[in-house]
C-alpha cells in the first residue's frame, strides 16, 4: 500500500481475509517500534488472519521490500538520531511527519470498501505506543487503543524527578553548562503522547513493566493518568522495555474483545479480567 501525504508518503502492508463482503470488516492499524526498517507483512498478515482489514506502516515515509542494505545505510546515515531532527520546532520536528503519516494511515483505512465503518484500533510497542496514543487523541475515527510501553510519554518529566525516558531529547539537548533549551522543551511537550492522551475520548489499554529504563512506569502513568475513557494498565513487576507473553496475549485479547463486543462507534468498555 502506498498513500500520497504531506512530507512524503506513507507505505504499508495491507491485508485482509479472502472473500469478505463490503463493510463486514473491523480494522486495525499496527504500528513500529523504534527504528528503521520494512513495514512487518507478517503481523498484518496475523490479523487478517483474526478476520480483521489489517495494515502495517513504517513511519518514515520509506518504500517497503528493499534490501536490508538500503534500511541499514539510512539507519546509520541519513535518518540517525532521527528523533533530534528539527527539535527545536514544531514546524520541522521529524514527529511531525510521521504523525501526519499515521493519519494518512487510517484515512486509507477509513476509506477502503471492507471497512465496517465503526471499528478502528490502534496497536503498537514502545515507538508504536507513542503512535496508537497520538491517533486517538488526534482521530476521532479510532475506536480503541492499544499502547505497550509507549514511548516519549512525558519527555520533561525529569524535570519534576521522575526518571529520563525515551528518546532522552530534552535531557540530551542541554546546553555546555548544564541548562534546559527551552524551545525544544516546549517542542517535546507539543509532541508527547501525554498530550494526546488528554484528547483521546475511546477506551485503551496499556502495559508498563516497572523495571524499564527506556520508558519508566512513571511516565507511562502520566500519559495513562490523562485518558478520559474506559481503560486498563498491565503492570509487570520484574518487565524492562519489551512486551512479555502476558503482556502480548493482554494487548491481543483487548483487540479481539473490543471487536465482539462493539455495538456502535466507541461503546465499548474494556473489563479487567486479564489486567493486573
Amino acid at each position: 500500500m502506498q498513500a500520497d501525504c504531506l512530507r512524503s508518503s506513507v507505505f504499508g502492508y495491507l491485508a485482509h481475509p479472502v472473500n469478505a463482503r463490503p463493510k463486514s470488516l473491523p480494522a486495525i492499524l499496527t504500528l513500529p517500534g523504534a527504528g528503521v526498517r520494512d513495514s512487518d507483512v507478517g503481523q498484518a498478515i496475523c490479523w487478517a488472519n483474526e478476520g480483521m482489514l489489517a495494515l502495517d506502516i513504517n513511519v518514515h515515509g520509506l518504500p517497503n521490500g528493499m534490501p536490508e542494505e538500503y534500511y541499514a545505510n539510512l539507519r546509520e546515515g541519513e535518518l540517525k538520531d532521527y528523533p533530534f531532527k528539527g527539535c527545536a520546532s514544531r514546524d520541522n520536528s521529524y514527529f511531525l511527519g510521521m504523525y501526519l503519516r499515521l493519519i494518512r494511515s487510517i484515512d486509507s483505512l477509513a476509506s477502503h470498501p471492507l471497512w465496517d465503518g465503526k471499528t478502528l484500533v490502534v496497536y503498537g510497542a514502545s515507538q508504536g505506543g507513542l503512535l496508537a496514543i497520538v491517533a486517538a487523541g488526534l482521530d476521532e475515527r479510532v475506536s480503541l487503543v492499544v499502547a505497550g510501553v509507549p514511548a516519549m510519554c512525558d519527555p520533561t518529566g525529569f524535570i519534576a524527578g521522575r526518571m529520563d525516558g525515551a528518546f532522552f531529547v530534552v535531557s540530551r539537548s542541554l546546553t555546555p553548562d548544564g541548562s534546559l533549551k527551552p524551545d525544544i522543551m516546549n517542542v517535546s511537550r507539543y509532541f508527547a503522547a501525554a498530550n494526546f492522551a488528554a484528547r483521546a475520548k475511546v477506551p485503551a489499554q496499556f502495559t508498563v513493566g516497572f523495571i524499564d529504563h527506556s520508558c519508566p512506569p512513571s511516565l507511562v502513568y502520566s500519559a495513562y493518568n490523562m485518558i478520559q475513557a474506559p481503560k486498563q494498565i498491565h503492570n509487570g513487576p520484574t518487565s524492562g522495555h519489551a512486551l512479555t507473553t502476558d503482556s502480548r496475549a493482554i494487548m491481543r485479547n483487548a483487540v479481539l474483545r473490543h471487536r465482539s463486543r462493539l455495538e456502535g462507534p466507541h461503546k465499548d468498555a474494556l473489563n479487567s479480567e486479564n489486567s493486573k
